[in-house]
């Protein structure tokens, strides 16, 4: 939920069971990749130099013998100030007037400041002498100095950006000296100039991808045409879809159970899982700061689709800006929904554990994860702003779909993918399990008959008004994206989990969300999806002449042209590494982007090397 408080502002919702266990955020510092395997690395080396954990001692030492040269400088300062105050006021009983008894406050006022600036410096000294690791000792500084303070103490001290990450250690660079947060590294903080140390250039991902280098399918347009319509805004918001397509909805093990014990089948519910994901661009960077997942069913539940999971992290700081952009978003979607011919959704209140997070990993301090009270509240508003805004044509928190007479088409009707009525059924069976199957059945079927009864319960029931899109044949343009990585909510978070990927913090979002976007961008290219063109077409772009060492298509050449890419594109065929190698070796590859190659012609011998992605070679 976003509220317009600044502590009450961040929206999670899910459409399961809470998590059992949190999850603690620690980094990996693997290359990014597609894999579920875990790839930890405790120290990062590249070719460029080296970087360990700076040890607890010498963090230690560099942080108290700090600490406690500030507590003597103040107490000097402080001496020097009660000394001033003390001749001025000896001075000034032989005067009188305003400006006398103005200039004693003051210097009264400096002392008194001092003084307590000198108190919370030892405070501190004492807090962090009696540390005995790195993030306990970096907490008890930035929180003894609250926030700003702690920043510029830390960053005068040559701490990186000052600022504590309680998920990123303090790294030393092996070449130059420096501590820094390797985060602030990947993400381009510590750029200082053309002579930089190997600590200050990004080595995870060599090549920076944006949102919208993923092309919109038609989804991701009528979202945005919702948006632009019902939100006026200078920010930069951009919106992407994928699809996951022939999937099968996860009933629950009670549920398989129930359906067992009764000898029947168990439902094959087939469907089609869209992730949206909206990102938030300032000054060149993204936060990825709004995701849900939707499933939308065929054939036998073919006109209705749920929310199973939608949660955000507030990164955008009005809040009611922030509410007006969450609305947008999940009604576009609705309209869109509609446009293609579904009229019913279905989703539940059930937040996340305070400690954990469904789709994101971590979320800022500043924001409070409602309980389910409050979350009903929330969709309440929300929904009635949807008929308002005329996308929703009627609401209820009673069911008021079919009630067949036989209870397993009825509990068919009533089942989704990880849904709120598959746990109910499933604990019904649970407590009446111990007795004789006709009798389980009879008790189940009148208890469940009851609950669909009853208007309480934290789950919306949502007819679809008629959409205003209209329903138009798939430009091939608009197809749509699909992701291995966004197909459910546990590969999603698995691979989150995998690269260590933090929302907690800003530098660690806009961290979290280059990876996300370079392991999207390397797997659309992979499965040939979107265009390879395209994408080599933004990586070429830029240059006035280039020299080519590999063959180029024709229709490759023709986009160059027509795009006015490129002035003159020099051929040589020397070199048999097709386009797409070359492109995908230059534009995904870990490698050093300078580097010596021999064509094999032996006719030329010199430099290959990546500028902006294109594979040159120097005159």
């Amino acid at each position: 939920k976003q509220g317009t408080s600044r502590t009450t502002n961040g929206l999670q919702n899910s459409q399961q069971e809470q998590p059992t266990s949190n999850r603690k955020r620690t980094y990996y510092t693997s290359e990014p990749s597609t894999s579920s395997a875990p790839q930890p690395v405790n120290v990062r080396t590249t070719s460029h130099g080296s970087s360990t954990t700076l040890s607890f001692k010498d963090l230690y030492q560099k942080i108290v013998f700090r600490i406690a040269e500030l507590v003597k400088n103040l107490s000097q300062i402080a001496e020097n100030q009660s000394q001033n105050l003390k001749s001025r006021s000896k001075f000034c009983q032989r005067r009188s007037g305003k400006e006398v008894a103005l200039e004693i406050e003051k210097l009264e006022k400096d002392l008194k400041k001092t003084k307590a600036d000198a108190e919370k410096m030892t405070e501190v000294f004492e807090k962090a002498r009696a540390q005995n690791d790195g993030f306990s000792l970096m907490r008890a500084v930035f929180d003894g100095l609250k926030s700003r303070r702690g920043e510029v103490f830390l960053k005068a001290g040559g701490f990186c950006c000052g600022k504590f990450f309680d998920c990123v250690q303090i790294a030393n660079c092996g070449t130059c000296g420096d501590q820094f947060h390797w985060v602030c590294r990947e993400i381009g903080r510590r750029s200082r100039g053309a002579d930089r140390c190997s600590c200050e250039i990004p080595q995870t991902v060599p090549r920076k991808f944006r949102s919208t280098d993923i092309p919109k399918d038609r989804c991701a347009k009528v979202i945005e045409n919702g948006f632009k319509k019902w939100v006026t805004t200078d920010k930069k918001i951009n919106i992407r879809v994928l699809t996951a397509d022939d999937m099968k909805a996860e009933l629950g093990k009670k549920l398989e159970e129930f359906f067992a014990a009764m000898g029947k089948q168990l439902p094959v519910l087939k469907m089609r899982n869209r992730m949206i994901l909206v990102f938030l661009e300032e000054e060149g960077e993204e936060i990825l700061f709004f995701a849900m997942l939707a499933n939308e069913y065929k054939e036998r539940k073919a006109e209705l689709l749920t929310f199973r999971y939608l949660e955000t992290v507030s990164y955008i700081n009005d809040g009611d800006l922030r509410r007006n952009v969450y609305d947008s978003i999940i009604f576009g979607y609705m309209d869109f929904a509609a446009s293609i011919g579904y009229k019913k959704i279905h989703f539940w209140a059930s937040p996340p554990d305070p400690e954990d997070s469904y789709l994101f990993r971590g979320r800022p301090s500043r924001q409070r994860v409602l309980d389910a009270e409050e979350l009903i509240e929330w969709y309440t508003r929300l929904l009635k702003l949807g008929k308002t805004r005329g996308v929703i044509k009627n609401y209820s928190q009673k069911y008021d779909g079919p009630i067949p007479k036989d209870v397993f088409e009825l509990i068919e009707h009533l089942i989704s993918d990880g849904g709120y009525w598959n746990k109910e059924i499933g604990d019904l069976f649970e407590k009446k399990k111990n007795g004789r199957d006709d009798t389980i059945l009879q008790r189940v079927q009148k208890d469940l008959r009851r609950m669909i009864g009853e208007e309480n319960r934290p789950i919306f029931y949502i007819t679809l008004a008629e959409s205003g899109e209209v329903e138009a044949e798939e430009e091939a343009d608009l197809s749509p994206i699909s992701s291995k990585i966004a197909k459910t909510r546990d590969v999603w978070r698995a691979f989150l989990d995998v690269h260590g990927l933090d929302f907690t913090y800003k530098e660690t979002a806009i961290y979290a969300t280059t990876i996300i976007l370079w392991a999207l961008i390397s797997e659309l290219w992979e499965t040939g999806t979107p265009s390879n063109r395209s994408i080599l077409a933004r990586a070429l772009s830029g240059f006035l002449t280039i020299h080519v060492v590999f063959p180029l298509s024709r229709s490759v050449l023709q986009l160059f042209a027509t795009k006015q890419y490129v002035r003159f594109i020099i051929l040589s065929s020397y070199h048999q590494m097709s386009v797409l190698e070359a492109s995908r070796s230059l534009l995904f590859s870990s490698s050093p982007p300078v580097s010596r190659f021999r064509l094999p012609s032996a006719q030329y011998s010199g430099f290959v090397f990546s500028i902006r992605g294109a594979l040159l070679y120097s005159n």
